[in-house]
Parts: structure tokens; C-alpha cells; sequence
């Protein structure tokens, strides 16, 4: 079959990116909701953890603005990291497609889901140390 004919192999090319696109929104939206859900959580420990700090409500209109903006970026570099699935799909080409998928799919989007909560957990990381020093 040659390399411009339309036959399956051609076709095969496309599916693989139409199924990770097709995910895409889900994925973009589980971001999302993580990011605003560990901001939250982030506030939450601020306001409630450490009264000494006494960051103003004044700082927190900025202080989101440029958290969302930084956020924002972020969620830029994860969708062009959200092309490995598919790039390393190409490339390996598994045995078992769906498996390799799902379980790429899954691994990608629950890593991905955990790293917002990495910026509350060092805020209370710093909270806890903080409180032992004098």
C-alpha cells in the first residue's frame, strides 16, 4: 500500500489522536476543578492554620488574579504534555490498544489532578514547621 493511499493504515493514524482528543475536555475540566479546589484549600490553611500571618483581604483579589493567571499557564503546558499519550501510542505501538489507553489515560489524568494539591500541602508543611520554631 502506498504511503497517500486512504486504505486502514490511514485511517488507524487518525483514530488514535480523534480517541485522546475526545478526552481532551474531560481532561481540561478535571484540571480546572483540581486547581480551584487546592486554591481553596490553600486559602482554607492560610485563614485557619496561621492567624499570625494576616495576609489581607485587600492582597487576595490580586493574589488570585495572578494564581489564575500562573494557573492558566500551567494547564497550557499539561495539554501540550497531553500529546505523549498519543505521540508514545505511535511510537510503541502496543499489543493490547484499549489497555495501553485507558491505563495511560487514567495514569495522565489522576497524575495530573494531584499536582494542584502539591501547592497547599507545602503550605502546610510550612504551617507545621512553623509552629515549632519559637
Amino acid at each position: 500500500m502506498s504511503p497517500t493511499s486512504t486504505g486502514p493504515v490511514s485511517a488507524d493514524r487518525h483514530e488514535g489522536w480523534r480517541w485522546w482528543e475526545a478526552r481532551r475536555l474531560r481532561y481540561n475540566i478535571g484540571l480546572a476543578t483540581a486547581g480551584w479546589t487546592a486554591y481553596a484549600l490553600f486559602l482554607f490553611l492560610q485563614y485557619t492554620g496561621a492567624p499570625e500571618l494576616e495576609v489581607s483581604w485587600q492582597a487576595l483579589g490580586p493574589m488570585t488574579i495572578l494564581l489564575g493567571i500562573g494557573f492558566l499557564l500551567v494547564m497550557g503546558v499539561a495539554n501540550l504534555l497531553y500529546l505523549l499519550g498519543v505521540l508514545i501510542e505511535r511510537f510503541i505501538q502496543p499489543e493490547d490498544l484499549d489497555f495501553y489507553r485507558e491505563r495511560a489515560w487514567s495514569l495522565g489524568f489522576w497524575g495530573s489532578i494531584a499536582l494542584p494539591f502539591l501547592f497547599p500541602l507545602g503550605t502546610y508543611a510550612v504551617l507545621l514547621a512553623s509552629r515549632g520554631s519559637p
